[in-house]
């Protein structure tokens, strides 16, 4: 198991490296980076390093004042299962990073319990939201029509939008 940590708040990421790999003591941290670009340089190689693309990105959803929708994107074309970690709870946001191919949205106000279970779950092929976001999650669902809502169930399923698109 490889993590790769994507926040612009340095004592953050090194936190979060030892938090990590205490608590996935076979785990390894394949690299941290500030940005999406210095990230994207070098991520690539771990993908193509890794057949089973046993990687984990921890992805902050705001780099330096821009979104890393995108970064969340391409990171989820090489295979490596995305977790946002953010201070959002917003159900838009959450919603859009899991379109972008996140599997997880967790908190970072939340309980260390989270990023865990997240890390887990998705590890388990599972998509995993914090209390707060699904519930914001929820009641924007309420409002989807009947096809949004098939759409939106397959996105917390943690299908892509090819497959959705096969269905």
């Amino acid at each position: 198991l490889q993590f790769i940590i994507v926040d612009d708040h340095k004592m953050l990421s090194a936190g979060l490296s030892s938090f990590l790999t205490a608590k996935f003591p076979e785990s390894k941290i394949a690299g941290i980076f500030e940005n999406a670009p210095s990230c994207l340089k070098s991520v690539e190689n771990i993908a193509s390093s890794n057949s089973n693309c046993n990687a984990v990105a921890i992805v902050d959803l705001n780099l330096g004042g821009s979104y890393s929708f995108p970064l969340i994107k391409k990171l989820s074309e090489l295979k490596i299962k995305v977790i946002v970690y953010t201070m959002y709870e917003s159900s838009v946001f959450a919603m859009k990073a899991l379109e972008c191919g996140a599997l997880s949205y967790v908190s970072k106000g939340g309980n260390e319990t989270d990023l865990v279970t997240a890390v887990n779950s998705i590890l388990d092929g599972k998509t995993f939201i914090t209390a707060g976001s699904f519930s914001s999650v929820m009641q924007l669902l309420s409002m989807f029509t009947a096809k949004e809502k098939s759409v939106a169930e397959y996105l917390l399923q943690g299908k892509d939008n090819g497959e959705i698109a096969e269905l």
